[in-house]
């Protein structure tokens, strides 16, 4: 796999509010062991391995559990590009009332038409979406990729990707 500086480490408490043992399993079976491992630690890397995989990272392609620590787990991922993306997609996400939930977006326009963007949640991926015209969706991936020190013009892929995505759901919404 990759070398130690494509890892990229993850805060428990950012990814899970769990208790580290279960009262369930206690109660039922006595007291620790390992029954009654540190389930929080366990969540967080199994929220972020899932996470991870509703962008498109794929476990032991992209990206492996490298270490865990008291409070963090850290995965390693195959190149610094795989890294800066994970890193980008991770950033949106933190722990609210038990549930992985998106963090305010910093201010972003849509690249087709100029609304504001804003992070919806969908089973199979999370897009930005914008607030002026639903069918416009940029993937986190695609932000990520997205290089903002050029103008429209440089990011023509994206762009058309934005477009192509537009017209199959105009399509879908009739």
């Amino acid at each position: 796999m990759a070398d130690a500086s494509n890892s990229l480490r993850f805060q428990i408490d950012k990814l899970s509010n769990r208790a580290k043992a279960s009262a369930e399993i206690k109660k039922e079976y006595g007291e620790g062991g390992a029954l009654n491992a540190n389930y929080r630690t366990m969540e967080a890397g199994i929220v972020a391995a899932n996470t991870l995989g509703l962008e498109g990272f794929k476990h032991q392609k992209d990206f492996t559990l490298e270490a865990v620590g008291l409070d963090e787990i850290v995965f390693r991922f195959n190149n610094k590009d795989a890294r800066d993306q994970a890193k980008l997609v991770m950033s949106h996400y933190l722990v609210k009332d038990g549930q992985l939930a998106p963090v305010q977006t910093p201010a972003f326009k849509c690249l087709l038409c100029g609304g504001a963007m804003k992070l919806a949640l969908y089973t199979g991926t999370n897009y930005l979406q914008c607030q002026k015209d639903p069918a416009h969706r940029m993937t986190l991936t695609e932000l990520s990729a997205l290089d903002n020190s050029k103008k429209r013009e440089a990011n023509k892929e994206i762009v058309a990707a934005m477009k192509e995505r537009q017209n199959i759901l105009r399509a879908q919404m009739k």
